[in-house]
């Protein structure tokens, strides 16, 4: 098969959340000569697939989470990570605002940037501003992913960038999420805003330069 044809097998098998598929298809030899960012870009094509479904309802969250399971079992298996755009040693600290339960953009989004080369700390569940201070001052992150599905987070997100920006001007910071566009990005003190897990890496790549 060529690599096109093994590039729409990966985003299909990714899309249902196949993960024996994904399995068969890492063992051909043929993709072990595909370049890694290609791979990654055929990987979150399927995300971004199964994502749109889920919420649109016509995929369910079980469901949505094989995709997940799908997207790390290739890369663990293809060893992708750092292959996009190098292993980099640039920290990435991600997480959710204040009184946010939605985390699944949070977690495709960390996938998808441990696999193009960053180190990803995922503080996984909600923490308040000064929570998150304390977890920069101990991890020295070059950068802070922080996401915001619901619009009640908003003056959380908005309290937790000042006071990085006032305390930690070194660390940039991107914020995305369903409650956020690129004005209330700006609006809010953010350096970058991602509509989505590819968008997340080429941010992170400008802001830091890479």
């Amino acid at each position: 098969m060529n690599d096109a044809g093994l590039l729409i097998k990966i985003k299909e098998a990714v899309y249902s959340g196949n993960l024996q598929e994904i399995r068969n298809i890492a063992t051909e030899q043929e993709v072990q000569l595909i370049p890694g960012p290609k791979i990654l870009e055929a990987l979150t094509s399927g995300m971004g697939m199964a994502g749109t479904d889920l919420y649109k309802n016509l995929k369910s969250v079980p469901e949505f989470l094989f995709s997940v399971d799908t997207f790390r079992e290739i890369v663990r298996i293809c060893n992708l990570k750092g292959k996009s755009c190098g292993d980099n040693n640039k920290t990435v600290l991600i997480g959710v605002a204040e009184g946010e339960v939605h985390d699944l953009g949070k977690n495709i989004v960390g996938a998808v940037l441990e696999a193009s080369g960053f180190n990803v700390i995922d503080m996984e569940c909600s923490k308040t501003r000064d929570m998150m201070l304390d977890e920069i001052g101990n991890l020295k992150p070059e950068l802070l992913a922080l996401s915001a599905m619901m619009s009640t987070c908003i003056p959380a997100v908005k309290d937790t960038v000042l006071w990085v920006n006032r305390m930690y001007p070194q660390v940039k910071v991107i914020v995305g999420g369903a409650a956020i566009d690129p004005d209330l990005a700006a609006a809010v003190g953010a350096h970058g805003y991602a509509e989505n897990a590819n968008g997340a890496v080429n941010e992170a790549n400008r802001l830091l330069g890479l």
